[in-house]
């Protein structure tokens, strides 16, 4: 049983949450950002490990199909950013450590599948200046 102040919510390292009551049980529910599948087999996943799954693939298809001799199109990037940014606005509100990770990752795998630098710079530049805004009002 995990102790805590009555009325109060505590969390245990199980992935549940619960509520300490004054009769000193602890009832215990679901995360509310898992999706319990306990009637399959007691897995529990999250949707945004789905999302970032397909965004991966999709960029790493796009990046593959969309490659010549000078690099990626130009189309390449185009494309992934409509995907990730969708994605990313999805996931945000909801877990942003999650949503800014997997930007991170398909930044770099725009570095690796030689998207222009000048585009890549040029959008981390954007990034930043909004985050300063954001976080200055």
């Amino acid at each position: 049983m995990v102790s805590g102040i009555s009325g109060l919510p505590v969390s245990d390292f199980s992935g549940t949450v619960g509520i300490c009551h004054p009769d000193g049980y602890h009832y215990r529910r679901p995360c509310q950002r898992s999706c319990a599948l306990d009637d399959l087999y007691g897995l529990q996943f999250q949707p945004s490990e789905l999302a970032k799954m397909a965004v991966i693939i999709a960029v790493s298809f796009i990046l593959s199909k969309k490659q010549d001799e000078y690099g990626a199109n130009p189309k390449a990037f185009k494309y992934i950013m409509i995907l990730t940014g969708l994605v990313f606005l999805l996931i945000a509100p909801e877990n942003l450590s999650t949503a800014m990770l997997l930007f991170g990752v398909v930044c770099m795998m725009m570095f690796i599948g030689r998207v222009s630098s000048k585009k890549l710079f040029g959008m981390l530049g954007l990034m930043a200046l909004v985050g300063i805004v954001a976080v200055e009002y």
